[in-house]
């Protein structure tokens, strides 16, 4: 978050229900900072199946809509941003993240996306 514009970006965390009041804690305070428990007790339980199925779900995009999200960042807890300016891309492109594998631009049956940090306009 240090590297985003200020006052330009809403945090929303999606966790495990055994995560949320820790998160709470921390971030309860700050106005700009949303919550969302995916639904398994802990994280453990969370499959990438599942996490990856609510990122793409009308669910998450109500949510979005919500808390007034015009673009969206997605990162990971293995991503993060190295310097700031990534608001210069918005409205650029639709949607700005990691390449595909071959097998998905080829149309075959077994498929990959690394989308730890992903940008959506």
């Amino acid at each position: 978050m240090s590297k985003l514009q200020p006052g330009k970006w809403a945090l929303l965390i999606v966790g495990s229900r055994q995560n949320q009041a820790l998160l709470h804690a921390i971030f309860g305070a700050w106005k700009h900072v949303h919550f969302h428990a995916i639904g398994a007790e802990n994280t453990e339980d969370v499959s990438w199946g599942e996490a990856n199925q609510f990122r793409f779900s009308q669910q998450f995009r109500r949510q979005l809509e919500d808390i007034g999200s015009r673009n969206f960042l997605i990162f990971e807890t293995d991503s993060f941003l190295l310097q700031p300016g990534i608001e210069d891309w918005l409205g650029e492109y639709a949607l700005i993240g990691p390449p595909w594998c071959a097998s998905v631009v080829e149309e075959k049956t077994s498929w990959c996306c690394n989308g730890g940090l992903m940008l959506q306009t």
